[in-house]
């Protein structure tokens, strides 16, 4: 969803829609985004050249500014004393984040970078992973809960929702996993349940783009001035 609508487009989207999941990929995650929005702004906050503090400091002075004389705040405000705590101006990070509809990936590198992170991806090791499909087992048989963006089993038409009985005849009993491993790249016949129907999908599977892990390290040999921003951002 990250790549149709923005976070704030997003937000009204899932006020209206009463918080369920929606339509697949029409929308992104306000909360997975709103972290890591906040992260790469207290990050800029923090090793901004005027810095005086990072996001605490900005909260703190929303707080004290406002809510103290009984005032509420809008974005201007949370962008104006972002703007003052840094001592510089962020409101492209307010643009480019929460207005526009973009991959943070870009924005995060950076931002660990800064302190001497890196972000590592690796694939799931998990076939149903490796598929594009996370989900659980009901009675047995495979419940999709996700569907992964551009992966096999959003290629091959399955849907949220979708129950996974068997694979090219075996039954699955909690071990889609198994026969999705053991027939690998060939071509396979998944018995489902859509909509209450039984019906027949068949895929040819390459196992690419499915559900990676993302793991965050420090970086080796890591400079002086990340070690400070690193130490900064800790507050220490």
């Amino acid at each position: 969803g990250r790549f149709n609508l923005s976070v704030s487009d997003s937000s009204f989207d899932t006020w209206l829609d009463g918080y369920t999941p929606g339509i697949p990929y029409r929308k992104t995650s306000i909360y997975a985004e709103g972290c890591l929005f906040s992260f790469i702004l207290d990050v800029a906050l923090t090793v901004a050249e005027a810095s005086s503090g990072g996001l605490d400091e900005v909260m703190r002075r929303l707080y004290v500014d406002l809510a103290q004389n009984n005032l509420g705040y809008a974005r201007e405000d949370y962008e104006r004393i972002s703007n003052s705590v840094a001592g510089c101006e962020l409101n492209y990070l307010f643009e480019e984040l929460i207005d526009q509809p973009v991959e943070y990936t870009k924005h995060l590198n950076w931002a660990l970078e800064m302190i001497g992170l890196e972000l590592i991806f690796k694939d799931d090791q998990a076939w149903t992973k490796k598929l594009g499909l996370k989900g659980t087992y009901r009675n047995e048989s495979f419940v999709v809960s996700d569907v992964g963006y551009g992966s096999d089993a959003a290629n091959f038409n399955l849907n949220r929702g979708d129950i996974i009985k068997s694979v090219n005849g075996f039954n699955v009993q909690g071990d889609l996993d198994k026969w999705l491993g053991y027939f690998g790249e060939e071509k396979q016949e998944l018995g489902i349940v859509r909509n209450k129907k039984h019906g027949v999908i068949l895929i040819q599977p390459t196992f690419k783009n499915g559900f990676r892990n993302c793991n965050i390290q420090q970086v080796q040999d890591a400079s002086q001035q990340q070690q400070t921003n690193y130490n900064k951002w800790l507050n220490k």
